[in-house]
């Protein structure tokens, strides 16, 4: 399904990859947009993939199943991600993607992708750059889980996402992933949060988590 005019999607592209229109253009030209509704499975673990996705609207998410079927929450994707078969072709998903809301992603056959990178650096810089920050926030999460208490965890985890996003996290994390995320509970978190509520670190409306007091909830990281 075209979610888009394939203009509308050049556009998108030359902002993701920070190029110039005409390879805007061309990327956007062996792309097709498919849009997903809520709740829909992208991609499925274990399953092939030949593929290559760039999310263009709404938010994934990308989670396993351990090999004792414990469920594990890799990491939420939003617009300008990239995933499937990013790097090897034809290789097994990692993770079961799964749409938190209604999202487009703009799909290309994962040997394109692998010729546009090597046609275009900026998209190999761009891929570079996600999986560097994928890298890092993967090692701040193991450093945190073996230096930080639960409640620890969760105020670094909401200053490290409120940050990248001006202290407005929207939509609110769901209470019960961020949970599964930083390997605690969901009422450990609620308790957390409301604390943070009532002390006037953060406030919560329908759309969004805002901290108010970015220093003080860093300071309360230990």
């Amino acid at each position: 399904m075209h979610a888009r005019t394939e203009a509308g999607l050049a556009v998108f592209v030359r902002e993701a990859f920070q190029c110039q229109e005409d390879v805007a253009r061309s990327i956007a030209g062996v792309a097709i947009e498919r849009a997903y509704r809520t709740g829909a499975v992208i991609l499925r673990q274990d399953d092939p993939c030949a593929e290559t996705y760039l999310l263009t609207l709404g938010r994934v998410r990308a989670a396993a199943v351990g090999r004792g079927g414990e469920p594990v929450l890799l990491r939420d994707l939003a617009p300008g991600d990239l995933f499937g078969a990013t790097v090897q072709p034809g290789t097994k998903s990692e993770a079961e993607i799964v749409a938190l809301e209604a999202a487009h992603a703009a799909v290309f056959a994962a040997l394109d992708f692998l010729r546009m990178m090597e046609r275009h650096s900026c998209v190999g810089l761009t891929l570079s750059r996600m999986l560097l920050r994928q890298l890092r926030e993967a090692a701040e999460r193991m450093i945190d889980r073996n230096t930080l208490s639960a409640v620890g965890r969760i105020h670094a985890e909401l200053w490290r996402r409120a940050e990248r996003t001006g202290w407005t996290i929207s939509p609110p994390p769901v209470l019960a992933a961020l949970a599964m995320d930083l390997q605690t509970t969901r009422e450990t978190v609620s308790r957390t949060v409301n604390a943070l509520e009532r002390r006037g670190i953060v406030r919560r409306t329908p759309e969004a988590l805002i901290v108010v007091a970015p220093r003080r909830l860093e300071g309360l990281i230990d």
